[in-house]
């Protein structure tokens, strides 16, 4: 008798509170998925904030952990004995002695006579050779680092697109253009980073400053 009464007293406790057991069995396995859901998360974002070290041993068995290195170009002169008749100047205004402009020069000009040896400043490939009716005949060499070295104000070009060059190779003549006539024979010699135009003598070594 007294299992018999145990089991109604306890059946009527589920029957009276049937809708607060529900509510409290949805609540508790939410919860239990949700933390289910943050360990995981945990143990994913640890694992993926400290990656493994490749540890290389040397002949004497000694370990050795690997160091990254920057390769650091730097560029030779364009033209042998450079004399430089304009500096590069981004920040200042210098005339124009063609059209008498005052404006920025984003190049390096170096003077000489018609003719002279033009340079390959660093190993690449050609990437353009035209003749521009203002710049004269133009050559740009494409290097590694996104850099591209670029000669202007050429009398004529000894290189070709698709061309492969060495640091030193003779790529053109020096010549005269139009848009600085009144500069006379010269080089206009520019540098690219990534597309834009930067200060050359941050590659130059210190023959072609």
């Amino acid at each position: 008798m007294k299992i018999k009464n145990t089991f109604k007293v306890i059946k009527g406790f589920f029957k009276r509170n049937v809708y607060a057991l529900t509510v409290a069995f949805s609540v508790l396995a939410v919860f239990s998925v949700i933390t289910a859901l943050s360990v995981a998360d945990l143990y994913k974002k640890k694992e993926t904030s400290e990656p493994i070290q490749t540890i290389e041993q040397n002949e004497s068995n000694e370990q050795v952990v690997p160091t990254e290195t920057n390769s650091v170009i730097v560029f030779e002169s364009p033209v042998k004995d450079a004399v430089v008749c304009k500096d590069y100047c981004d920040d200042c205004l210098v005339e124009d002695k063609t059209t008498g402009v005052w404006k920025t020069h984003q190049a390096i000009d170096y003077c000489g006579a018609e003719g002279t040896d033009v340079y390959a400043v660093y190993d690449g490939k050609v990437i353009k050779v035209e003749k521009d009716v203002m710049n004269g005949t133009v050559v740009e060499i494409e290097h590694s680092e996104g850099l591209v070295s670029v000669y202007k104000s050429l009398g004529s070009a000894l290189v070709s697109v698709g061309q492969d060059v060495k640091t030193g190779d003779t790529i053109g003549k020096m010549g005269v253009a139009t848009n600085e006539k009144a500069d006379g024979s010269h080089l206009h010699f520019e540098v690219k980073l990534d597309g834009k135009l930067v200060n050359p003598n941050n590659y130059l070594g210190e023959a072609g400053k």
